[in-house]
Formats: structure tokens, C-alpha cells, sequence
């Protein structure tokens, strides 16, 4: 056995890879997230319970079956999950202002996968009406301009490689998207048995966001729910929207949004029970005068 274990050490195969970056991804992950919450909740206990939260969404958009057949599995690649955890890091860095820990973040995020693009929508969304226009111009170039030399550089790099079927996929142009062109999203949006599927997004948490939203006091938390606007957008042209995997960058946003309206609504309960435990302790008065 022990001769069986140096011998997948020192040949260790793609898969086997892919497994255990999957793996400490998730690990690292439910850590990013624990300290995504922190930063709006006091107690820790309560913050690293929450933590565990994040696996709840990951189910629907990594295990759970494609509506075309529901015997196969949706597909995931090893940079699906680490992008979750860069993009809830990069949302903590954005959160303190750590621009040069976000800006190596940002650089490093986007060779991993281009949805860092969205990062800039965040901090667009959040900072305006709060930081001056030159300062909020600067940024969004900036990122715009990091952004723009990865893809490129990407581009050019894997220019000459051939996908399924043997088609050089990179010959149709930098910003070419097959499911857009081929109408496979439109068809996708438009097929009404495939709802229940597609609104499993981020495990269905967005529905109780919705009603709840008012709810959400947190400007920063708030505004980011904006982003599922260009976020849907951007994915209906350049994604698969039945790819549920495409779609990991929203569970911080949208799921933070999710506790901080359950701890209001809790909050609420428990001053509401408050409230009815000291009127059943409370004596009235006695008005009777004698005359």
C-alpha cells in the first residue's frame, strides 16, 4: 500500500489534480466567507456557523443534474470554484479599500477566469454618490485596463488550439459566443419547463432577497445586489445560462444579502417575543377607589 501511495506522489494524474485544488478550494472558501461576514456581524461564533452557508448554493451549481437529462451531472472545470473563492476575497479587499492587495488579487483573478470584470461593476455601484468621479474614473480604467491585457494576452496565447470537433474556437474572433449566436440562450429563456431549473440559482436564495430587501441596511451589501443586472446580461451573450456553474461569482453577493435579512427578521421576532413576555409579567394597575 505504502509503495502504491509514492507511486501515485510521484505521477499524481490531472484528475486526481483537480480533486484536491477542488477540494482545498472549498476549504478556502468557506474561510473567505466566514470573514466576508464578519465584517458585518459582531460575533464570531455566529459568523463561522454562517460560514457553512456558502456550501448550500454550491450544490445547485455544481452537483445537482442538467435539465436536458437528468441523469448527467453538470459539468464543472478546476478554475469554477477557485474563481467563488478569488471573487469573495476581491469583495472583502473592495469592502477595506486594500487596493494594492486587490489589485494583485484582481491581476491574478482574471488569468484564473474573466467574470473579474464584474468586480468593477461592484465597486462602480458602491462607491458612487460616495467617492469623487476623478477617484471612481480611475479605478474603473484601471481595472478595465488589467483586465483588458489578460484577455488578450490569454487570447493570443491559446490562439492556435483546437476545441471539440477539432474547430480553432479562438479564429472567430476575441469576444465570439457560440450559445449567443446559435440561439441556444435565447431558446434556453424562452422555454418555460426549464424555469424551475434556472431559478435554482444561488439555491433559490434570491427569492426571499427580493421580498426581503428592504431589509438590507448594509450600503455596501446592497448595492451589490445591482450587479446581477450586467452579471445576467453579460452571461446571456458570452455563457450558457442552463451552465448554472457560470453563475458562482453571485452566492457571496447575493447570499450575504440572504443572512443579513434573516438576522433582521430574527432580530424582529425576538423583540416582538421581548415584547409579549413583558406584557404577560405585567400587572395593571388596581383603579378601584374606594369612596
Amino acid at each position: 500500500g505504502a509503495l502504491k501511495l509514492l507511486h501515485i506522489l510521484r505521477e499524481p494524474s490531472l484528475e486526481s489534480v483537480f480533486q484536491y485544488l477542488e477540494l482545498l478550494s472549498i476549504f478556502l472558501l468557506v474561510v473567505a466567507f466566514r470573514s466576508y461576514v464578519s465584517l458585518f456581524l459582531e460575533n464570531k461564533v455566529v459568523a463561522s456557523f454562517l460560514s457553512f452557508s456558502v456550501l448550500f448554493p454550491l450544490i445547485f451549481h455544481f452537483v445537482l443534474w442538467r435539465p436536458a437529462n437528468p441523469l448527467a451531472y453538470l459539468q464543472w472545470f478546476p478554475w469554477d470554484i477557485p474563481s467563488v473563492l478569488l471573487f469573495t476575497v476581491a469583495l472583502i479587499m473592495l469592502y477595506k479599500r486594500k487596493w494594492v492587495s486587490y489589485y494583485v488579487l484582481f491581476l491574478i483573478a482574471t488569468f484564473n477566469r474573466e467574470t473579474t470584470c464584474f468586480l468593477t461593476f461592484i465597486y462602480l455601484f458602491t462607491e458612487l454618490g460616495r467617492s469623487k468621479p476623478k477617484i471612481i474614473a480611475f479605478h474603473c480604467v484601471l481595472q478595465v485596463i488589467i483586465w483588458a491585457a489578460v484577455k488578450y494576452f490569454l487570447f493570443w496565447l491559446y490562439m492556435g488550439n483546437s476545441i471539440e470537433g477539432g474547430t480553432n474556437y479562438f479564429s472567430r474572433g476575441l469576444f465570439y459566443a457560440a450559445e449567443f449566436y446559435d440561439g441556444r440562450n435565447l431558446d434556453a429563456v424562452t422555454n418555460i419547463r426549464l424555469y424551475p431549473f434556472l431559478f435554482g440559482v444561488i439555491g433559490y436564495l434570491w427569492i426571499p432577497v427580493v421580498l426581503g430587501l428592504r431589509l438590507v441596511r448594509v450600503h455596501f451589501v446592497k448595492r451589490s445586489l445591482l450587479l446581477v443586472f450586467p452579471f445576467y446580461a453579460g452571461m446571456f451573450y458570452v455563457g450558457a445560462m442552463t451552465e448554472l456553474r457560470n453563475f458562482g461569482e453571485l452566492v457571496p453577493v447575493v447570499l450575504m444579502a440572504f443572512l443579513l435579512i434573516l438576522g433582521e427578521l430574527l432580530r424582529l421576532e425576538f423583540s416582538v417575543g421581548d415584547h409579549m413576555r413583558e406584557a404577560s409579567h405585567y400587572i395593571p394597575p388596581n383603579n378601584n377607589i374606594r369612596r
